[in-house]
């Protein structure tokens, strides 16, 4: 089973007038879901498998969307049973300091000018705490004060309100960047 091409080849009913799944979104997660299914590097596809539990996509009104019922059993009977074949399980531990710290800095938030409609962040504070967390992921000391570290940093991180006309960091993109390393972190 080739899943990178099954990922690929997916396609969803769109939906205008009930509420569905922000089309962006679930695009970008299932590019992200091929790419790691596709990756020689098995820890691509083994953050995968730890982080599909805590995928939520935004729901989107009255604007296109795709069907939730969908989405969710695509998620659920496909892309996990698939992953759960490809990588072993490994005792559902935390994910390794430096895939956390990979993860931080091979996605970046969309950017944008004007947070007028959508709340931004500053880059500046964003780019400073996703560098705070990556030393400390990846600097000294044992794996479990690394790991402490960069959950400590992620959690009181002191991101500042994008005000003026330069481009910021689009507010929801870097809330579920640090939320999902930080669950992936915190896994038990």
């Amino acid at each position: 089973m080739d899943l990178a091409r099954i990922i690929a080849d997916q396609r969803f009913t769109p939906v205008r007038f009930s509420e569905g799944y922000d089309v962006g979104e679930v695009d970008a997660f299932l590019d992200r879901a091929a790419s790691a299914a596709a990756s020689p590097d098995p820890r691509d596809a083994a953050v995968l498998r730890a982080e599909l539990p805590s995928i939520h996509f935004a729901p989107v009104r009255m604007s296109e969307g795709y069907d939730m019922q969908e989405v969710d059993d695509f998620l659920d009977d496909v892309l996990a049973p698939a992953l759960a074949e490809l990588v072993p399980d490994s005792g559902s531990g935390p994910i390794d300091c430096a895939v956390a710290a990979d993860l931080l800095t091979r996605t970046t938030p969309a950017l944008a000018r004007f947070g007028l409609l959508t709340p931004l962040f500053t880059r500046e504070s964003v780019d400073a705490t996703t560098a705070d967390a990556v030393r400390a992921l990846t600097g000294g000391g044992d794996e479990g004060f690394r790991r402490r570290a960069g959950i400590g940093i992620l959690e009181s991180a002191h991101l500042v309100p994008h005000r003026g006309l330069a481009q910021g960091y689009v507010q929801r993109d870097v809330e579920q960047r640090f939320a999902r390393v930080l669950a992936l972190l915190r896994l038990r």
